[in-house]
């Protein structure tokens, strides 16, 4: 499965599930559609909506009694799953599985031109799963990239060169946006406002916790993170006397909090 970066390259795929399940398939607007699945290997209902160029949404409540896998790719994007149940893993290309047992949050960076990752979900599925590609990302955190974790800066510029993922702390609002997009009744236009709105919101919780979290203590210094702190010894030198608090110097050089939070705390003098 290849997931398009413009909304225009989802129509031909629509059209033909549209033919090969016309008796469950609601087609809500352009590229906009829910589905009942049944058959052998899964039964349930599922619905992809395509936002916006490089935003797409799809979310199920699917029954595997057996695992199923498929290979997914989505070159230069974010991807957020978010599941209330089921299990499952995602292994990208010379990586380690990464567990999609629910309850579970989870954060993907893929860069360009790696192989496709295999997607396995077994069990009663309830998940949301948001790709986002990164000129979306680029454009909602525009004139504010420095708010982001090092790593999703690192991304912007290209300095990611593998597909990496991360299971994140699953709070209890990220577990309500899920709830609150499985049980949307609303229907046309509304729902796919609805859907927009809580996709953003979810994209900016996932974020949170991916920054708050300790699972950037695993990853190894970017060329961004490096051109910062460089810029940050130099900042305090000047600054030795008075020195600034830590989310003023991060703010200063361009860097998330988090960081910042690489280094050891004797390295510079900063009010935490």
């Amino acid at each position: 499965m290849s997931v398009p970066y413009a909304v225009d390259g989802s129509l031909a795929d629509i059209a033909e599930y549209r033919q090969q399940m016309a008796d469950t398939f609601v087609l809500v607007s352009d590229s906009h559609y829910r589905v009942q699945v049944k058959e052998p290997l899964g039964a349930g209902r599922y619905e992809f909506c395509g936002l916006a160029d490089g935003l797409f949404v799809r979310f199920a409540e699917t029954n595997y009694p057996e695992p199923r896998s498929a290979y997914f790719s989505s070159p230069d994007s974010l991807h957020i799953y978010l599941a209330s149940s089921g299990d499952g893993e995602y292994t990208p290309p010379g990586g380690q599985p990464l567990s999609f047992e629910a309850p579970s949050a989870v954060l993907i960076i893929e860069p360009a031109n790696e192989p496709p990752a295999e997607v396995t979900l077994a069990g009663f599925t309830r998940y949301i799963y948001i790709v986002m590609h990164l000129d979306v990302l680029r454009t909602l955190y525009s004139g504010n990239v420095a708010e982001l974790p090092a790593l999703l800066q690192a991304f912007l510029e290209g300095d990611v060169q593998h597909t990496n993922g991360w299971t994140l702390p699953l709070s209890a609002a990220l577990l309500r946006c899920l709830e609150d997009a499985q049980s949307c009744s609303l229907s046309g236009h509304r729902r796919r406002l609805f859907l927009q709105s809580k996709t953003v919101e979810i994209v900016c919780r996932a974020l949170e916790a991916f920054d708050n979290s300790d699972c950037l203590r695993s990853i190894q210094p970017t060329k961004q993170m490096a051109r910062g702190v460089l810029r940050a010894k130099q900042f305090l030198a000047d600054r030795f006397v008075s020195p600034p608090s830590l989310d003023d110097l991060a703010t200063e050089v361009g860097l998330s909090r988090s960081a910042m939070h690489w280094f050891p705390s004797n390295t510079w003098p900063v009010r935490l």
